[in-house]
Order: C-alpha cells, then sequence, then structure tokens
C-alpha cells in the first residue's frame, strides 16, 4: 500500500522541476532593444567662409549629437583696382588687382600689375638760340622738339645735326581732396591733361578711416545744443540700441565736448563706447549701471570724469585714462566688480593727486601709470 504514495511524491517532485526550469528560462530572456527617435538638426553655430559652424540634434531619451558644418570658403566678388600708378613717358604705372569676398569682405587675392611706360608723344619742332649770319659767319640755330605730355626737350643742331636731350623732372600729381562714400574714399590729379586717379576701400582704426578722415557714428543719439559755448552734449542714446555706441565729433558743425549726465544710464546692451578727441567732460552717472560694458577708451583731452560716472559698469575689466583727467569724481568706480586693470597715461604722483575717494573702490586693481599703449 506505500507504492502510491512513491509515485504522489515523485510526481510531484517532477513538477517542482518543470516550474524552476520555467523560472530559469524567464530569468534569461534578452532585454528590449534601445532605439533613438532623432529631432531636427538644429544650427548652434552659423559656418563662416573661413570657419566651421555647428549643429545639433536630440534624441527621444534626452541624449545629443553633434555635427561640423563645412565652412562656406570666400565667395570672391570682381576685382578692383587699387594703389593705382600711372604710367609717365618714361617710366612704368602699375596698380595692384584686388579681390575681395562679397560675404565677409575679407581680401581673398592680391596681385601688381604692371603698365608699360607711354613714350614720348613729339610735337612740332621750334627753333631756339638762333644765332644770325654775318658775311663771314655762319649762323645757326638749335631745333627743338617738345614732349606734348612731360614736355621733355630734344635739341637738334641746324648745321651738324647733332643732337642734346635735356631731361626736365616730372611734375608730381596735385590730388584733389578727397571724397568718400561709406565704403570707398577716392581723389583726382586736378594738372590739366592728367586723368590720374586714386581709390581704395576705408582703412578704419574704430571709427575713423586713417587715409581720408571719413568717420561713422551711431544714428539716433540724443543731444542738446549749448548756445553759450555753440557746442554739443550727448543726453542720451535714443533709438540707437546698438552694443557697440560712436559717438560723433562733429554735430551740427559744432563739436561735441560733453556726454552729459546719466546720458547711457542703464543702457544694460552696451558693450562698447568710442569717445571722440572732442569730449572734454563725462557727466554724472553717464555710464552708470551699463551692466554689459567690457570697453571703454578715454580719449586725450578728457579733463573731468564726474560722480558715478561708470558706477557698476560690472562687466568692465579694464579702462585707459589719459593724462589730460584732472578730476575724478567719487564712486567713479564703485560697483565695479570685475575690474582688473586701470591704465593711465600719467605719473604716479599725477594718479595719487586725481583718484581722490576711488582709492577703495579699486583695491585690487592693477594701476600701470606711464601708459604708452593704444
Amino acid at each position: 500500500m506505500k507504492k502510491p504514495g512513491i509515485v504522489l511524491l515523485t510526481m510531484a517532485a517532477a513538477a517542482l522541476g518543470l516550474a524552476a526550469f520555467a523560472a530559469c528560462k524567464d530569468d534569461e530572456t534578452p532585454p528590449m532593444e534601445h532605439t533613438h527617435a532623432y529631432s531636427s538638426w538644429v544650427v548652434v553655430d552659423e559656418p563662416t567662409c573661413t570657419e566651421e559652424g555647428l549643429r545639433e540634434r536630440t534624441y527621444s531619451c534626452g541624449e545629443k549629437e553633434t555635427e561640423q558644418i563645412v565652412a562656406l570658403n570666400h565667395t570672391p566678388g570682381e576685382a578692383v583696382r587699387e594703389n593705382e600708378k600711372a604710367p609717365t613717358c618714361t617710366e612704368k604705372g602699375s596698380y595692384e588687382e584686388v579681390v575681395y569676398c562679397t560675404v565677409c569682405e575679407e581680401e581673398v587675392s592680391r596681385k601688381t600689375i604692371t603698365v608699360d611706360a607711354l613714350d614720348h608723344t613729339p610735337g612740332e619742332a621750334v627753333r631756339e638760340n638762333e644765332v644770325a649770319a654775318t658775311c663771314t659767319t655762319a649762323g645757326s640755330y638749335e631745333e627743338v622738339v617738345y614732349c606734348t605730355v612731360c614736355e621733355e626737350e630734344e635739341h637738334t643742331c641746324s648745321r651738324c645735326q647733332e643732337t642734346e636731350t635735356q631731361t626736365i623732372d616730372a611734375l608730381d600729381h596735385a590730388w584733389s581732396a578727397y571724397s568718400f562714400d561709406e565704403t570707398n574714399h577716392w581723389r583726382e590729379c586736378t594738372r590739366a591733361g592728367c586723368s590720374a586717379k586714386e581709390e581704395a576701400k576705408h582703412s578704419f582704426t574704430r571709427n575713423t578711416c586713417e587715409t581720408c578722415g571719413y568717420a561713422f557714428y551711431s544714428e539716433g543719439l540724443l543731444y542738446e545744443v549749448n548756445n553759450d559755448t555753440d557746442t554739443v552734449t550727448i543726453t542720451g542714446e535714443g533709438t540707437c540700441s546698438d552694443t557697440t555706441i560712436y559717438i560723433p565729433a562733429v554735430i551740427d558743425e559744432k563739436p561735441v565736448t560733453e556726454i552729459g549726465n546719466y546720458a547711457f544710464l542703464r543702457c544694460t546692451s552696451l558693450k562698447e563706447a568710442v569717445i571722440p578727441q572732442s569730449v572734454t567732460s563725462i557727466g554724472s552717472s553717464a555710464f552708470n549701471y551699463c551692466t554689459s560694458l567690457k570697453e571703454i577708451v578715454i580719449p586725450e583731452g578728457v579733463i573731468s570724469i564726474s560722480n558715478s560716472a561708470l558706477n557698476y559698469c560690472t562687466s568692465l575689466k579694464e579702462v585707459v585714462i589719459p593724462q589730460s583727467v584732472t578730476s575724478i569724481g567719487d564712486s567713479a568706480f564703485d560697483g565695479c566688480d570685475e575690474l582688473t586693470t586701470v591704465y593711465y597715461r600719467g605719473s604716479k604722483e599725477q594718479w595719487d593727486s586725481i583718484i581722490g575717494s576711488n582709492k577703495d573702490a579699486l583695491t585690487g586693481v592693477q594701476i600701470i601709470c606711464d601708459y604708452k599703449g593704444e
């Protein structure tokens, strides 16, 4: 009677074994494959003519993929002539053939082209230095041919036909004053019969062309005319919201001599201010809380910097102060937490005499006196 019990026990054990085997197979089931779903590419940095750009896309799981965008390369424009030297009767001329990129205006190529000398253009022969014949002595004269362009002359003796050439120095061009537009400047020779012309692109140092003096400035600046002194004070930025402000030296044919009180107060987008040499004073709080201002060069000729002029310019790292400054008002540099260096064009003794109460605000700032740089 014990055998049926043994059979039941064996069947139970077999069932347990099958269950264990099934559980083991479940544990070994491979994980689901991870696939990415991409978003569209988004350009992070646009490529330029010479530098690569960057784009990225985002996977559905949050990961990102970046990819370089090939630089565009320059797009050459039509060749233009620069630095022309007109040929003369005896000397070669030349000019530079220059190609600029039509996108970034960077110079792509430049080559010098030589122009052959013109050679002389003989005029009609004339008689000079005539000696009249006498009864016993023959007379003579010089037959002279002048070049109609450069006036070089050739003498021919009427008796022996020997010639003598005398060179008259060429005249320099009599250049007109420069004319200009927003891109180029040019001038022409004013001598009769000369068609020489020079034309070139502006070569700017900050906002002024080194060659012709053309200067550009920000439109929309607010200003007041000081009738008693016939000068102009800048009072605000008006409609101008540029990150760089160019202040003109002259408005309505009157010199700009002052940046007024609170002129650019809280202009938080302003990163650079270019001040002309005509300015002699910077008013109270003129650049107060210009929190993006990183660069300002105060030109030679400025005499006074008033109270809180650069107060809380929290991005300002360097400032250049001319030797002409004789006074700096209270709190001029308060809150300029990023200021590391002040370049002063005068001596240490002069600096100590004008710094006044600003000494504490400039603790830890490097003061470089007798500064000769730009």
